[in-house]
């Protein structure tokens, strides 16, 4: 069956009924690596909405999975939090400071 979203949400519960691993690791280590550069290069509002939907669709998935390894569950909740849209950067629209 495929939802409104083309099939994300049942990617979404395969992937957590799963366990995370160290190649999963390198993977979001890759992109965190590639939205920095991008970032640092052209400015922060370049690909928000793909690290956004990236953080929110796979990473997130990543973090409520299982893992057989503890040293990899620490260093995924790391890279996450060190993305340029980690929960310390990412506001979810527009601020108004006044």
């Amino acid at each position: 069956m495929v939802d409104a979203d083309g099939g994300a949400r049942h990617r979404r519960v395969t992937a957590s009924a799963r366990s995370v691993g160290r190649g999963d690791l390198e993977t979001v280590r890759e992109m965190a690596s590639l939205f920095s550069r991008v970032d640092q290069r052209r400015g922060g509002g370049h690909a928000r909405m793909a690290l956004v939907q990236y953080l929110t669709s796979d990473v997130a998935t990543y973090l409520r999975g299982t893992y057989l390894d503890e040293r990899v569950r620490q260093d995924m909740f790391s890279v996450a939090s060190e993305s340029p849209g980690g929960p310390e950067n990412y506001y979810p629209g527009p601020t108004r400071v006044d």
